[in-house]
């Protein structure tokens, strides 16, 4: 069930969109399935769930941890 009050203003907290939650969110319960098949779907042209971009503006706002 979403608590939508909590949901956006979480969003709005954070600056995030809802691809940038859905990914952590995803990432968090261990759903590599359910990426790639929202990767299948809404295919990106960098081949990322959200695109690079979004996946960069995540780390710098220390959701995710750099990839060395």
């Amino acid at each position: 069930m979403l608590l939508e009050d909590s949901y956006v203003k979480f969003l709005i907290e954070h600056d995030l969109t809802q691809s940038q939650y859905l990914l952590l969110h995803l990432l968090h319960k261990g759903r590599a399935d359910l990426i790639r098949e929202y990767k299948e779907k809404f295919p990106s042209d960098d081949n990322t769930m959200i695109g690079k971009i979004f996946i960069d503006d995540l780390v710098r706002k220390g959701f995710l941890a750099e990839d060395n």
